[in-house]
């Protein structure tokens, strides 16, 4: 935050230094947010029918997040969604092409709120102001259906990302349905690279497996229990 406010003072002529005063200071990255829903919240969340706009804005917003991996917002609503495949970079890191499948269950969301292939929500606001909103509305639906864990745009990402792990999908592949930078990966990354069928499994693996948990159940607490052993 201090960081943040010298670069603004930079940038309105407040402050002048030759040298930043962060030029040589590595500032850690931030904990992830504790904010990824267990299974039985997720299956509650998409089973459960609500009524009012909002409570419906933000289980569409997350269910349809969810099934394109996790996609943020502003991605969300620039992307084109037209198609059988969603191919796009993804703003934040502009790594590299992602390329995964729209499933029907996205499907279904995307031709709610679509006009010739892109989202729209029917609202003027703001781009922070709608993803304000949007969470609000998450915070709404959590608070309707009883669950304690927060819930807000982030928890569809971080959800996907952690059914896929306890799934055994491999971390690149994870990596790669995230749109994760591969920069500070390791060497082993620069040699290698996920191809859009490993993708395409995955996604149909995590879909799967918030459809039919119990074929999941006994290769799941298997994984847990040889992860733990010494």
């Amino acid at each position: 935050h201090l960081k943040a406010r010298i670069n603004d003072l930079i940038k309105l002529g407040l402050l002048k230094s030759d040298i930043h005063p962060f030029a040589y200071t590595k500032i850690p990255a931030a904990d992830p947010k504790e904010c990824d829903l267990s299974l039985e919240e997720f299956i509650l969340i998409r089973d459960t029918p609500v009524e009012g706009k909002r409570l419906n804005l933000g289980k569409d917003m997350l269910m349809l997040s969810f099934y394109l991996c996790g996609i943020n917002l502003k991605d969300l609503l620039s992307v084109d969604l037209s198609g059988d495949y969603l191919s796009f970079e993804r703003t934040k890191t502009k790594n590299a092409t992602i390329t995964i499948p729209i499933h029907q269950e996205a499907r279904n969301i995307i031709d709610k709120y679509s006009i010739r292939g892109k989202i729209n929500l029917g609202y003027s606001y703001s781009y922070e102001n709608m993803q304000k909103y949007i969470n609000l509305c998450m915070r709404l639906l959590q608070e309707h259906l009883g669950i304690k864990q927060r819930i807000c745009f982030y928890s569809a990402r971080k959800t996907f990302a952690q059914f896929s792990y306890e799934l055994g999908i491999p971390d690149g592949v994870i990596d790669y349905c995230l749109g994760h930078s591969t920069r500070s990966k390791g060497i082993i990354r620069y040699y290698t690279r996920t191809k859009q069928s490993q993708a395409e499994i995955a996604v149909n693996r995590v879909i799967d497996y918030t459809q039919n948990p119990d074929r999941y159940k006994d290769y799941i607490e298997m994984r847990a229990s040889v992860m733990i052993m010494r």
